[in-house]
């Protein structure tokens, strides 16, 4: 193996999508880019999929475990890979051809990169492509104290558009298995940004499957509008998210933590919902005056938004 050809470990995480594996390990298999690894890990599926696994041999390699939730798939793919760049394909999804070749040049001509990520074409269950690619902005370099202030999100695309650091991993460590049965890739995108800059291209190059099992993503970026009880389901699983980041940031010893007092959209949705501790109206105004971005607002009139906003908060609001 070369510094020029680093070894690529795709990590394919599975569980009972068996109607869709095949397509998901044909599209790793046939890369342009060929020193790769294909390590499947099914995650305790009853579906079909482990005879569909055992079917390709040893053109891959196969991690066969109990259910334990994406992040111990993710961990148990990551024990057994080799590859200097870690990439991870969900198993509804499919990849072009060229993603792990334009992969491996962005990461050899941006060495400091700690991660790497693309935009997704949203696809109908036959990989029809609906709608437009997304994200539709794109991140580069030291974004932190922006992640830092939004409480961890950030528009970055799901699982299969992302490529760590064999090195980025080793110090992040096993992820937390219990907190983690789904959003593994979210609390990824959440802890990494304090690591070092990260880099998002212009290129679609992940097929990225919707279907009914799929579309808690779909809110994250503007594809449906969820009703209140799925909305709020969806804060208090961003919040438990938070919490799980903030407590492995502790344990990285980075000095920093995920805020979520000045996450204007956060805040918005707990007023809208009626969740305690939410915001009065004035405060939410307060927020978005100070962290909006709006060309018309005056530093003087931020800075009198920040003053009222670190006063402390009365009773109920």
């Amino acid at each position: 193996m070369s510094a020029s050809e680093p070894l690529v470990s795709i990590l394919i995480n599975n569980y009972n999508y068996g109607r869709f594996l095949r397509e998901a390990i044909d599209s790793a298999l046939n890369q342009t880019y060929r020193n790769t690894e294909v390590i499947v890990v099914d995650d305790g599926s009853t579906d079909n999929s482990r005879e569909i696994i055992a079917s390709y041999g040893d053109r891959i390699i196969p991690v066969l475990k109990d259910n334990g939730g994406q992040a111990s798939a993710f961990n148990a793919g990551f024990r057994v890979s080799k590859g200097d760049l870690i990439c991870y394909l969900d198993s509804d999804d499919s990849w072009l051809s060229t993603k792990v070749e334009r992969v491996v040049e962005i990461a050899l001509s941006h060495p400091q990169a700690v991660f790497i990520y693309h935009r997704i074409q949203p696809a109908a269950a036959g990989l029809r492509p609906i709608r437009k690619a997304l994200p539709t902005s794109l991140l580069q370099g030291n974004v932190s104290a922006r992640v830092m202030g939004a409480g961890g999100w950030w528009a970055c695309p799901p699982t299969s558009a992302l490529c760590l650091r064999r090195r980025v991993l080793e110090r992040i460590g096993p992820l937390p298995e219990g907190e983690l049965r789904t959003n593994a890739d979210a609390f990824l995108q959440y802890v990494v940004t304090f690591l070092g800059p990260v880099l998002g291209f212009g290129e679609v190059l992940t097929l990225y499957r919707r279907h009914g099992a799929n579309a808690t993503g779909a809110a994250e970026f503007g594809e449906q509008a969820p009703g209140r009880r799925a909305l709020i389901a969806h804060l208090q699983g961003y919040e438990h998210l938070v919490s799980a980041a903030n407590t492995h940031l502790d344990k990285l010893q980075v000095g920093v933590r995920l805020r979520m007092e000045d996450h204007w959209s956060y805040q918005f949705l707990k007023y809208r919902t009626g969740l305690p501790g939410h915001y009065s109206c004035l405060r939410l105004a307060l927020l978005a005056l100070c962290f909006a971005g709006l060309p018309s607002v005056t530093d003087r009139a931020k800075a009198a938004a920040r003053a009222i906003l670190q006063r402390p908060l009365p009773e109920g609001s």
